[in-house]
């Protein structure tokens, strides 16, 4: 085996004071190489410990690689590694000298291996945030640029996925674009992404949404008449399936008069306002970027206040009723927060109960314009991170 550790070319200008006192073991192991193996350069410097190596490992990865002590460099890696841990910088030259060595093992592409590009990638982005403008920030551009001058650096590849990692890699721009396009049936990689991205998207997201309603009765409800009415909903969200809870509030005075019991009194009035309180649940049977279109059964408590409470602490009047509704819905998504506007229409059967007077069974019409939500920042943000 070759000479592992050679000289470091460190300066001021590429490394900063407490980089060349981390790199000071491996410059004083570079003077004392001559006879000795890596393993009893390693045995005899016990102390230096996974800083020392990681801040002094630009230089040594880019030394080595122009020096072409590629099996050298296969084993400082294996010592990085030992050191630290798994890297994604570590596994990404490891993957490169095999492809520029013809070694590349199809196995190789793994779960691992593509969990190693998303981390890859958000190093890539993090650049430029202020937590990373120190010298951490400034070590992972060093490797990043030795990884891309590794990458560039190799003419020929053998496969689908040789090219694609060889190309993701040497880019100045991190994107998962290449892999999103290539065919499932050559590129494993493409078949990762795709995994990825589908427990992505089946991830949860909270969902709410305000909306202004209209009313309209049918059969013997149709003494109430036509009002409008103002609302909300919160529920959850994963893939084409969405649970609410929906609060509806109806209000205005009755359009003809009815009777009721109130006190032991049959009494005969047009007050109204009516609680719409309920579960539902939407199913999307088609989905698009900016399309939805779902069917939503659902179930509430409908009560009816034909008695308001009073300033003597009067209880109110309320003629309760079990609300059984579908509906068919559409949501239009704009922006990339999740927003949506959207329309809904429901169909409602209910029975207020009301004992010695009017009669109040039948149906209604609901309509609604909503306004909403669909967010999770963890969701949006893996998304983001696989460029969907």
């Amino acid at each position: 085996m070759g000479t592992l550790f050679v000289s470091l070319h460190l300066t001021p200008t590429t490394l900063s004071m407490k980089t060349i006192l981390y790199a000071i073991p491996f410059i004083f192991l570079g003077w004392s190489l001559q006879a000795q193996s890596f393993d009893d350069i390693i045995v005899k410097k016990k102390y230096v410990d996974c800083k020392d190596v990681s801040y002094s490992s630009p230089d040594m990865i880019h030394s080595l690689y122009e020096k072409g002590e590629t099996d050298s460099l296969y084993q400082f890696l294996d010592y990085w590694q030992n050191k630290c841990g798994n890297i994604e910088y570590i596994g990404s030259i490891r993957i490169l000298l095999d492809i520029k060595t013809a070694n590349f093992d199809s196995s190789a592409v793994t779960d691992e291996l593509f969990t190693s590009l998303i981390r890859y990638k958000e190093n890539d982005q993090m650049f430029d945030y202020v937590m990373y403008r120190n010298e951490v920030g400034q070590l992972y551009r060093n490797l990043q640029q030795e990884t891309r001058n590794i990458a560039s650096d190799i003419q020929q590849t053998y496969s689908v996925d040789e090219a694609l990692l060889t190309d993701f890699l040497k880019s100045d721009t991190v994107t998962f674009n290449d892999i999103k396009k290539s065919s499932a049936h050559e590129s494993k990689l493409k078949r990762l992404y795709d995994q990825k991205l589908t427990e992505a998207l089946k991830m949860r997201q909270i969902h709410w949404a305000v909306f202004v309603s209209y009313y309209q009765p049918f059969g013997k409800l149709d003494v109430f008449g036509q009002h409008a009415g103002i609302g909300g909903m919160f529920g959850v969200n994963q893939l084409h399936h969405t649970l609410d809870f929906v609060m509806d509030i109806r209000f205005g005075r009755s359009a003809n008069e009815y009777q009721f019991v109130y006190n032991g009194n049959l009494l005969k009035d047009n007050k109204w306002t009516s609680a719409y309180l309920g579960l539902e649940y939407t199913y999307d049977f088609y989905t698009s970027k900016k399309f939805k279109f779902g069917i939503s059964p659902g179930v509430a408590y409908n009560g009816i206040t034909a008695v308001p409470a009073d300033d003597d602490d009067e209880d109110p009047k309320i003629l309760p009723g079990l609300d059984v509704n579908g509906g068919l819905s559409f949501k239009y998504t704009f922006g990339k927060k999740g927003g949506y506007a959207g329309l809904q229409t429901r169909y409602h059967w209910v029975d207020h109960h009301n004992p010695g007077g009017t009669e109040l069974t039948g149906s209604y019409l609901s309509v609604r314009l909503v306004f909403g939500s669909l967010f999770s920042y963890q969701r949006d943000y893996r998304l983001s991170q696989l460029d969907y």
